[in-house]
């Protein structure tokens, strides 16, 4: 920062733009962040915590180091890990031939890690459903379930594929094809298509062998047990999370949708935009709203249908739309394909109804509606805190917390982003001299200033053989001291009386010595 980062980078802050623009500029205030939170009642607390223990167990090798017979089994009660392995996403881990083993580790990466790595991601992936509704971590279990069932369909009819090329799971998923094309297909039928593919497969596709068809023999025989104990525990979960309709986050946000996001006297516009991850989050959101006024009318946007729906959006939530606005939609819900690259800035009311991985999106999703040109003089901003027991395992909170401190220190902020914790730091690129009000960067600017209204007399100056340091005095000011750098204090009676309209320049020249000239508008010194 001190080093490189001081001497290269020009950020103009809001403080700057308000500072010395503000007659031709206007940002709004941003007032917030605030913590919506919810409660669970003690039968879903239990079932939460429950559900926490069986998804979010640590992440462990089944193996101990690969030699030339093979892996070695270390773990083979899987009920004592107390949880999802989720073995679906680990079959290199329990390949048993090196030839096969060697396909697939990747310079430092063995097939151990990969497994482990992939197991994770599926593991926050589904905590972080979690974290956004009930109903998008349900979606996400049948979907566990299913692509376990699919390897253990696999395992069973001893046509076990390990294909990256391809997505195995949607091509045995035969209920969805059969709504999709009508057309009634069997475990054979499927497995006749995925070998079809593969030798269809160019040979830079498949130069390892990677994307290959593999018998139960070729793995471990624990492999199965480890696929039941993760089904077992996934029907158990199902059935379970069946029981419960409610989700007690939708609840809060239905009770405050009306009282406090739509508060006319925060939110005069009535508009409205909510943030989530999940698709399925969105669906469920945009519901809620119904139920709670069918009246309210609202803008659902996805990756899906975006293209479809811009005109509609710009016209309705863009306050530099250069048609007619629209008054057709009061609430925007989208997923994050509109954290970036969209004005939104019509509404000033902001809700982040999950966080997201990336904390950087956090700052783009505020950045839609906190922008130059928006029609309240106020952004506020809500957060749906991450459960204390999901983000116990995710450290999701901690982690957002981290990065957006550091963005605050190194670059320098105008308001908070996710928790009222945050230091908001506006000068840390230069701290000995108090940063965007530092005397040089009111030089620059003043020197700035007067480039753009003498640019002869600039370049004249700029010309000379010696240093020269500039105070200006402009027409109608007579008493200002110049902003300048001083580097010799003058006595009394050295420096030239200035007219409206000239230059003051002290030159410094070879021998040591530094006197006062005048430039006048002719450019005669």
């Amino acid at each position: 920062r001190d080093h490189v980062l001081q001497d290269l980078l020009v950020r103009r802050t809001r403080t700057d733009v308000q500072r010395y623009y503000h007659a031709d500029l206007h940002f709004p205030e941003v007032v917030g962040p605030e913590s919506l939170h919810y409660r669970l009642s003690p039968s879903l607390s239990r079932l939460f915590a429950h559900t926490v223990r069986l998804i979010g167990p640590r992440i462990c090798s089944f193996f101990g180091t690969e030699d030339s017979s093979g892996p070695k089994f270390i773990a083979s009660d899987f009920h004592s890990i107390g949880g999802l392995t989720y073995s679906r996403y680990r079959a290199l881990e329990f390949l048993t031939t090196p030839a096969h083993i060697k396909r697939y580790a990747w310079r430092n990466m063995t097939t151990d890690r990969i497994s482990r790595q992939l197991a994770l991601l599926s593991q926050i992936n589904l905590i972080k459903r979690f974290e956004s509704s009930f109903t998008a971590f349900k979606i996400s279990l049948r979907h566990l379930r299913q692509k376990t069932q699919v390897m253990i369909d696999m395992w069973e009819h001893d046509a076990i594929f390990v294909c990256p090329a391809f997505d195995i799971n949607a091509l045995f998923d035969l209920p969805e094809r059969y709504k999709q094309t009508g057309i009634r297909l069997t475990f054979d039928d499927v497995a006749a298509e995925i070998r079809q593919k593969i030798a269809a497969l160019p040979p830079e596709k498949n130069a390892k062998g990677q994307n290959a068809e593999y018998h139960r023999d070729d793995f471990h025989p624990l492999y199965i047990e480890a696929l039941h104990s993760d089904l077992e525990f996934l029907n158990a979960l199902i059935d379970d999370w069946n029981n419960y309709s409610d989700d007690p986050k939708l609840d809060a946000f239905k009770r405050a949708l009306v009282p406090v996001l739509l508060d006319p006297a925060r939110n005069p516009s009535g508009l409205l935009v909510i943030f989530t991850e999940s698709a399925d989050t969105l669906h469920a959101v945009a519901h809620a709203i119904e139920s709670v006024d069918p009246d309210l009318p609202v803008l659902t946007v996805t990756s899906a249908n975006r293209h479809d729906v811009e005109p509609q959006l710009r016209a309705n939530f863009d306050a530099n739309y250069r048609g007619t606005p629209s008054s057709d939609f009061r609430i925007l819900v989208t997923t994050d394909v509109l954290a970036e690259g969209i004005n939104l800035h019509r509404a000033n009311t902001i809700l982040n109804y999950d966080t997201p991985w990336n904390a950087t999106r956090l700052m783009q999703r505020i950045g839609r509606v906190n922008r130059i040109g928006s029609t309240a003089d106020r952004v506020y901003v809500y957060n749906f805190m991450p459960s204390v027991e999901g983000d116990s395992i995710i450290r999701l909170v901690h982690k957002a917390h981290t990065k957006l401190q550091t963005f605050h220190h190194l670059f320098g902020e105008d308001s908070r982003i996710f928790t009222s914790a945050e230091e908001v730091v506006h000068h840390e690129l230069h701290p000995d001299t108090g940063g965007v009000s530092s005397e040089l960067e009111r030089y620059l600017y003043e020197l700035k200033r007067y480039k753009d209204a003498h640019p002869a007399r600039y370049a004249h100056l700029l010309s000379h053989p010696y240093p020269i340091a500039l105070g200006v005095q402009l027409p109608q000011t007579q008493g200002d001291a110049p902003i300048a750098p001083d580097p010799q204090e003058p006595t009394e009676g050295e420096v030239p009386e200035l007219a409206p309209g000239s230059t003051l320049c002290l030159l410094h020249t070879p021998d040591g010595h530094s006197h006062y000239t005048l430039v006048g508008p002719d450019l005669s010194a």
